[in-house]
């Protein structure tokens, strides 16, 4: 549930106009990269009337927290990141509509790595339709640099869906090196094979005449070699890692011997406890089909 309630805004008509537009935005999709909206309101506060939406609950971590801890993702793990948000993307823009601030701490991945592109406060739609239309002036620069397109540096309400394509190509280079650096990409991806380096280079290019134009060229440049499977929702085998789950393995002496193994689970929480199911090693990221404990 979202509240514009913080005292740092509260006052401002333009972010409030954002807030309201977001869940409007929202509303307009159905995609699995992307949380539905349920229901929006206003409820009275201490402050006023307050408006408020409520989205699908994504249980996961943002990819700027993985990042955090792991440093950097394989390279079919990126690209399988990167392919999610990019089909996100298509469907936004097939609305006319363009996120604008595409990058790590605005993806969240789930347990089952299933990705989606969260936070479209900024976001714009190019087509007049009430309360979801421009809430941006001309000049007014939005974004969270370096992930910002140059063109949407220099004035956010100019720019159009290939913005978003430069902000996929910066979080792809984050993902494989650990940093979101787009001065000499063929140097920092050396490492990487040259189809994968190339479609990253043309999704940077400064000239937006340059890039991928559409999200569905950038997936084609990407190259299905580069991709992981799909997430599915077939059963599959899980682990409760919660230490007190009253169906974990306990010895007659009341000792924890091990986690809950539940073999075709397809939910996201333990049946017994409430507590999260894990598909995948937070370490390494192995699946835990094979064992219940981490070969990696």
């Amino acid at each position: 549930m979202k509240f514009f309630d913080s005292a740092f805004v509260r006052t401002e008509p333009s972010m409030r106009k954002r807030f309201v537009r977001e869940a409007k935005l929202l509303a307009k999709f159905q995609h699995p990269n992307i949380p539905y909206v349920l229901t929006e309101g206003i409820v009275d506060t201490q402050f006023g009337e307050t408006p408020y939406f409520v989205m699908e609950y994504v249980h996961g971590n943002t990819v700027q927290e993985v990042l955090r801890e792991r440093k950097t993702l394989e390279p079919n793990l990126a690209v399988d990141v990167s392919t999610q948000i990019l089909e996100a993307l298509s469907c936004a823009h097939a609305h006319q509509i363009v996120h604008r601030d595409v990058k790590p701490s605005n993806v969240m991945m789930d347990p089952r790595r299933r990705c989606f592109l969260i936070d479209f406060s900024i976001g714009v739609s190019f087509e007049h339709q009430p309360g979801v239309t421009r809430a941006t002036v001309k000049g007014e620069m939005l974004g969270s640099p370096p992930y910002a397109s140059p063109e949407q540096m220099i004035d956010a309400g100019s720019i159009d869906s290939r913005s978003d394509i430069y902000g996929v190509g910066v979080m792809l280079i984050e993902m494989l090196t650990g940093r979101a650096e787009v001065t000499n990409i063929a140097r920092t991806l050396s490492a990487f094979p040259r189809d994968l380096v190339d479609a990253i280079e043309k999704a940077c290019a400064a000239d937006p005449s340059e890039r991928h134009q559409t999200a569905e060229d950038f997936i084609r440049a990407i190259g299905r070699q580069h991709r992981l499977a799909i997430p599915s929702l077939e059963p599959a085998l899980a682990l409760c890692t919660n230490h007190k789950c009253t169906e974990a393995n306990w010895s007659s002496q009341g000792y924890y011997r091990g986690p809950r193994v539940v073999p075709d689970a397809t939910g996201s929480f333990c049946t017994s406890c409430g507590k999260p199911l894990v598909y995948m090693c937070s370490n390494c990221g192995s699946s835990v089909t094979k064992t219940p404990f981490c070969g990696g």
